[in-house]
């Protein structure tokens, strides 16, 4: 039994009754502090929401900081946003790139995105467009649709990268496939610049039919002939 199934059966064991939120809480702590990672996510959800305890955004930073530490790279994610909102905490981006980075390295996804995002904004680091187009790319081949819609971006103008329209169009496929319908009406884009109007229309329908908005404002414009609304990109 680990560490955290123990605490929590501990906080069970009195038959006569329903455990309180304070046993629980307690025995998560115990289990947290015994780098149980299952059992810190959920002493950092309960603090965040104010389940059962009063509600202490410190705590649930603390909590999400010990999960990471723990060998959780999804609560180092969640500790760099918090971080990087300042959560009960001053804001510090350098230690929230630190989390992102570590999280990114231990193939979390997650983790390759927010610190693209930060790389690419200039968010309270400095701006590296070519390290953000690495990271948005290292996050789609993990399967993170938005990465690759973003990936598509720079790689179509070339910010930090050299402009790369088949590229482009690879991490459009895949932000499409992955149900990112954004990346369908980007692709539509690429395949009506080339004069391809079939297979644009069948990645408009695609977003069309997933409510993608861009998509279906430019279905009604070229409707109602305004060829110059059709040919502008978003």
């Amino acid at each position: 039994m680990g560490p955290a199934a123990a605490a929590l059966a501990i906080a069970l064991a009195a038959p006569q009754r329903a455990p309180r939120s304070a046993d629980l809480v307690a025995a998560l702590q115990t289990a947290c502090a015994g780098e149980d990672p299952p059992a810190c996510a959920e002493l950092a959800r309960r603090y965040r929401a104010g389940d059962g305890v009063s509600r202490d955004l410190v705590k649930a930073l603390r909590a999400a900081q010990d999960g990471c530490d723990a060998g959780e790279p999804a609560l180092c994610v969640e500790a760099g946003r918090a971080i990087l909102r300042g959560e009960g905490v001053k804001p510090d981006p350098e230690l929230a790139r630190r989390l992102f980075g570590e999280a990114c390295t231990q193939r979390t996804r997650a983790g390759c995105l927010d610190l693209a995002l930060m790389l690419q904004n200039g968010d309270g680091v400095a701006q590296d467009l070519s390290q953000a187009t690495s990271m948005f790319d290292r996050a789609c081949q993990g399967g993170e649709a938005a990465a690759c819609s973003l990936y598509g971006d720079a790689r179509y103008v070339g910010n930090g990268s050299p402009k790369d329209a088949r590229a482009a169009e690879v991490a459009y496929r895949r932000a499409c496939q992955l149900e990112h319908f954004a990346g369908c009406t980007k692709l539509g884009d690429l395949f009506r610049m080339r004069n391809d109007a079939a297979r644009a229309a069948a990645q408009y329908r695609k977003a069309c039919t997933a409510d993608e908005k861009a998509a279906e404002l430019r279905r009604r414009a070229c409707e109602l002939g305004d060829r110059d609304a059709c040919d502008v990109r978003e």
